[in-house]
């Protein structure tokens, strides 16, 4: 098939087909002049075919010529879904679905011919057609456009691809169509005005200004003030700023006066931007004489600011705010008054405030006139701003309006702005500002807030060096030092300054963690040079805050001066810190002088011992030797004996210690201990332990104390007899016998326990009993045991001696005495508590007899959990007391529902009561707990065969019964109850193979 052409085929009259016309559009309708071309171009393309169609076809093509597209539409479908793909069959089923309204079904169909036949224009236009009235794939219809551009071209299309291209973001396309449309003479003056926005966008502005250029020959009435706008934007970007300003200046000339006049500040505004205020000002300038707008004369006063000519501003906008009015006057207001503040002319400041009508002036600026009016002292200046604004006028600033009032002398006022500055919570934003209002507060007397202010502008820095020193003293009176040395700490390393060192060691002064960084600077060539009161203030806050290394830096610097207060505050600094060796020279000099007091020529004499002087030592030795000879009360022999002890004399000591502590030992043994221990006489210490624990004259608690003291300094064998000799006569429960068990352990030696057992024997009634029981959990149970029976009363009632002894029984292991014990127990009758306690000894004496009687009897008296209450029953059952075992085994089938033996044996108690009723109801109970539970054992399945013949359901039981003789055939008893099932159904022959084992 040919693809250069449409089909040649002859035309049928009478029938004409057409694509469906688009019934909503959404993008542009092309003109009636764009339609006509492609419609006849269509009809000529399908008429061309019509002699192709068969009769079928040309029925479709009269339907759709008469208006019934759906019919037309299901005749072509036939046709197309029978296999015929010729152009017109294509084309009019295409139509037919368009009309129908599937425009996607008709682009379908048309995008494989189109691509079959690229060069095809009716099947292209029809295509585009359609892709237009659907309106959703912008880039299908970008694809068709370019296809048809290829094969007719023409302008409209190529700016309508252009179009589609800037749509889908497509720049550099849409560029690249636009430099075709704009590539000779007949561009047009859109299409370059919008190349050369497009390479203004892709940072191309060489490209863009010749685009311009061209627009400006070939179209000059259309470079109007976009287009010069966008030129001189594209010189800025090129980094051509006075290219760009003769572009504006050269269109500004071309233009009337008043179009160049509206048109220029926005011109100048690029300049400007560019950081070319100068060259703003040289467009502008021309224009602002007599009768210039507003805006103009304000974007130059602007530029003109911006280039530093702002006294030459100012001039032209109080001219300006003279003549002009509306918003313009306004405008021109506000800048002056900003610009008369910024040049600190408060007077033509005021005066312009004064010509705005009230709320006219920003709140921000009024604040900075009076910030500049303030630090001037101008107080006239605002006693005008507050007649032309009232006494509210700062409202917007608080604490400024607390400065103002505190500056004209209403402290009132002062004290209600400062309130409300205060709950806004909001600091001036400059540093004077927030270091002036925390000088309001401070003379309002709230030092709190003040402090929280200076801490928070510590990082700014514009505080005046003036008032730095006055600042630390300020945060060291608020005890907030650590924040202003912060501060101090941030503006030195911005800004180093005499001054700065000067208020930082004042507040590192008062701070015990940065000592060593405050005694370096003292100890510096920069401390060297400190006047003297400032030294004796960072002395004098360093004790304060006692921050000793900083306090004796600062004394040491002042000491070298020679005066002596400052000398003893130094020597009393170092006593203190701990440095008796720094203070020992200045000490003794003073001494030498005659200075020093009393307390100091004895802390001298210790100094001299700390460093080792010994003849300091010695001297010392033998006055406190004496001291001690002559003390007459014990404070002084404490304080005699303490300072001996602290020399290390304690040979001197030890022979006076020791009276002492054996004519009072709770005074004095431990001092006599320590000393002995550390003169390495520990021997004779313990030796004096042991003596005064064996004084029967001292108090229990002391003998006590001296016994456990023993024992800590390894003297058990001598703590020993101590501790027994207290426990002779005490109680099984004393403390006294505890600490003896302690020392003995838990395994006492045969001595000991016959000690114990000894107690035993002599003790009686509850005695008796703690003495068998430390017996028995010592190891001594049958020691236990023979001192019970030694006793007259043994084998009498009840009580703690005989529990003692069934426990004693028990542990001993002696189940023939447990056993005598327990029957004759049971012959007392004894109560259900007690036969509680009976029945859990009973298992460890190995008589299954005994443990069921007296299970029997605690059961029979109302006690035992259900369980023991069970097994009574069972063990009833088995010795023949039905009745018992009947009424025990219902009381535990009522209260847990029964287990299936229970129930079992319920049921055979009733068969023997003959009643086979009641025999049966248990049966089937029993039957039905087993069916429920999930235990398969074989004693379950044994007892589950025989219920089934209680119940008579042999035929049941008979298959269960030989699951089991199969598992266990050496089973006699399952075999004859397999044999016996058999007879009972009467089969013999069975019962006769199963009896012989086959």
């Amino acid at each position: 098939m040919s693809q250069g052409s449409s089909l040649p085929v002859p035309v049928q009259p009478r029938i004409r087909i057409e694509l469906a016309r688009p019934r909503a559009e959404t993008q542009p309708r092309p003109t009636r002049g764009y339609r006509l071309p492609l419609a006849l171009a269509v009809l000529g393309a399908i008429g061309a075919s019509i002699a192709l169609i068969p009769r079928g076809q040309e029925m479709a093509l009269l339907r759709l010529e008469s208006g019934d597209a759906d019919g037309a539409r299901t005749l072509l479908e036939q046709r197309y879904a029978d296999g015929e793909r010729s152009p017109a069959t294509v084309a009019a089923l295409a139509r037919a679905r368009a009309e129908t309204g599937d425009l996607r079904a008709a682009i379908a169909l048309l995008e494989p011919l189109a691509a079959e036949r690229p060069r095809d224009r009716q099947v292209l236009e029809a295509l585009v057609a359609y892709r237009r009235q659907l309106g959703e794939d912008r880039a299908g219809l970008l694809r068709a456009l370019i296809a048809l551009q290829a094969v007719a071209p023409a302008q409209p299309r190529l700016r309508e691809i252009a179009g589609l291209h800037g749509l889908l973001g497509q720049v550099e396309e849409q560029r690249a169509v636009l430099r075709g449309l704009t590539a000779d003479a007949t561009a047009e003056p859109a299409d370059l005005l919008a190349l050369a926005r497009l390479d203004a966008a892709a940072a191309a502005p060489a490209e863009g200004l010749a685009a311009l250029r061209r627009l400006a020959r070939q179209h000059p009435r259309a470079y109007d003030v976009h287009a010069a706008a966008l030129a001189v934007s594209l010189h800025v970007e090129a980094g051509q700023a006075e290219a760009a300003a003769s572009v504006a200046r050269d269109w500004l000339a071309a233009q009337d006066r008043g179009a160049a006049a509206a048109a220029a500040p926005m011109l100048a505004s690029f300049l400007a931007a560019a950081r070319r205020p100068d060259l703003a000002v040289l467009v502008l300038e021309p224009l602002a004489g007599v009768a210039a707008p507003p805006a103009l004369v304000l974007a130059l006063a602007q530029a003109e600011i911006d280039a530093r000519r702002e006294r030459a501003a100012l001039d032209r906008l109080e001219t300006l705010a003279a003549e002009a009015g509306g918003s313009a006057a306004v405008e021109a207001a506000t800048l002056r008054l900003r610009l008369a503040v910024a040049l600190g002319e408060t007077a033509r400041a005021i005066a312009a405030v004064e010509a705005m009508p009230a709320g006219q002036a920003s709140a921000a600026m009024l604040s900075t006139l009076a910030a500049v009016a303030l630090d001037a002292g101008q107080t006239e200046v605002l006693r005008r701003l507050l007649a032309w604004g009232g006494p509210d006028v700062l409202e917007g600033d608080p604490g400024l309006a607390a400065e103002v009032a505190l500056q004209l002398g209403d402290r009132v006022a002062a004290r209600r702005w400062a309130q409300l500055a205060l709950v806004s919570r909001r600091d001036a934003a400059d540093p004077r500002r927030a270091l002036g209002f925390a000088g309001v507060l401070m003379a309002l007397g709230h030092p709190d807030p003040a402090t929280d202010i200076l801490a928070r502008i510590s990082a700014r820095p514009e505080l005046p060096p003036a008032l730095l020193a006055e600042i630390a003293r300020s945060f060291v009176r608020m005890e907030q030092a650590e924040q202003g040395a912060a501060l101090f700490d941030a503006l030195r390393a911005q800004r180093p300054s005499v001054a700065l060192d000067a208020a930082w060691l004042l507040t590192a002064a008062a701070l015990t963690d940065r000592q060593d960084a405050a005694a370096a600077w003292i100890e510096s060539e920069a401390g060297a040079a400190a006047p003297p009161a400032l030294l004796r203030d960072t002395l004098h806050v360093a004790v304060d805050a006692k921050a000793h290394r900083t306090a004796i830096a600062a004394a040491r610097r002042l000491a070298t001066q020679g005066a002596v207060p400052e000398r003893l505050i130094l020597a009393r600094l170092l006593l203190d810190a701990g440095e008796p060796a720094q203070a020992l020279p200045i000490l003794r000099a003073l001494a030498a002088e005659g200075a020093a007091e009393p307390t100091l020529l004895e802390a001298a004499r210790h100094a001299a011992w700390r460093q080792g002087d010994t003849a300091a030592a010695a001297e010392l030795r033998a006055f406190w030797t004496a001291r001690l000879s002559a003390a007459s009360t014990d404070a002084e022999r404490g304080a005699a004996l303490a300072m001996l002890n602290e020399l290390g004399a304690r040979a001197e000591m030890l022979p006076a210690l020791r009276a002492m502590a054996v004519a009072q030992p709770e005074a004095w043994l431990w001092s006599y201990t320590e000393a002995a221990d550390r003169a390495g006489r520990r021997q004779d210490a313990t030796a004096l332990w042991a003596e005064l624990a064996r004084r029967q004259t001292l108090p229990m608690a002391l003998r006590r104390q001296l016994a456990f003291g023993l024992l800590e300094r390894g003297a058990r064998g001598e703590a020993e007899p101590v501790f027994r000799e207290l426990a002779a006569t005490a109680g099984a429960d004393s403390a006294e016998v505890r600490q003896l068990l302690f020392v003995w352990g838990q395994r006492p030696s045969a001595a000991a326990m016959s000690w114990l057992e000894a107690r035993a024997r002599a003790a009686t009634g509850q005695e008796k009993a703690a003495w068998m029981r430390l017996l028995t959990e010592r190891g001594g149970a049958r020691g236990a045991i023979a001192a019970y029976r030694s006793s007259p009363d043994a084998g009498g009632a009840a009580g703690p001696a005989r529990d003692a002894y069934l426990t004693a029984l028990s542990v001993a292991g002696d189940r023939a005495g447990l056993a005598a014990a327990l029957r004759e127990e049971l012959a007392r009758q004894p109560a259900p508590d007690r036969l509680q306690m009976l029945a859990g000894l009973a298992g460890q004496t190995g008589s299954e007899a005994l443990e069921d009687q007296v299970q029997r009897a605690l059961v029979l008296n109302g006690g035992g959990d259900p369980a023991m209450r069970r097994r009574v029953a069972f063990a009833a059952w088995r010795q023949g007391d039905a009745a018992l075992a009947e009424r025990l085994l219902a009381e535990h089938a009522q209260a847990t529902g029964g287990d299936p033996e229970t129930l079992f044996i319920l049921g055979e108690i009733r068969l023997r009561q003959r009643d086979p009723d009641g025999a049966r109801r248990w049966h089937e109970a029993a039957l039905r707990r087993i069916g429920n539970s999930s235990e398969r054992s074989t004693d379950a399945r044994k007892m589950q065969a025989t219920l089934l013949r209680r119940v008579g359901a042999g035929e049941r039981a008979l298959p269960i019964y030989e699951a089991l003789l199969a598992e266990r055939p050496d089973d006699r008893h399952l075999r004859a109850d397999l044999v016996s099932l058999l007879i009972e159904m009467r089969d013999y022959g069975r019962a006769q193979t199963v009896l012989a084992g086959r």
